[in-house]
């Protein structure tokens, strides 16, 4: 079973000095696909892999989570998407630049998933918990 407990919006950004930095806004999908884009890996273990936020046939470069994403956002290394809350500290010290684009990717509702062939009074008493707005929030920070 699964429980949706929130959404978490995009920003698409890059770093001061690179050339999307100074483009017109908003940025069109065949200007971004000329540049590398910058992806974090998919850590599920039994669902298919997915991507998000990716043009067809663009350069891509992987690296294994978030942290290590919005490094090399700042970097210049490639161009892509950041959940806000991880970028809004970057933008405010000037590591990254927000650009607004023609297609910007959707919030992403964020799930817990469970097996249903386990139950019991912790899931419950977790599974209450996960109804509070305030802990939805804290889990989105």
């Amino acid at each position: 079973s699964t429980h949706v407990f929130g959404a978490v919006q995009f920003l698409f950004v890059v770093a001061p000095d690179h050339p999307l930095a100074s483009a017109p806004e908003p940025l069109a999908p065949e200007q971004i696909m000329q540049y590398r884009a910058i992806a974090a890996a998919d850590s599920s273990r039994n669902l298919p892999p997915r991507t998000s936020g990716l043009i067809s046939g663009q350069d891509v470069f992987t690296l294994p989570g978030l942290r290590s994403k919005l490094e090399a956002h700042a970097a210049g290394l490639g161009v892509g998407s950041l959940p806000a809350h991880l970028a809004r500290a970057a933008v405010a010290e000037g590591r990254l630049v927000v650009k607004q684009v023609l297609e910007p990717q959707p919030d992403a509702r964020m799930c817990i998933a469970w097996r249903t062939a386990h139950s019991g009074r912790a899931l419950a008493w977790f599974l209450e918990r996960l109804k509070d707005p305030a802990l939805a929030q804290t889990l989105l920070a």
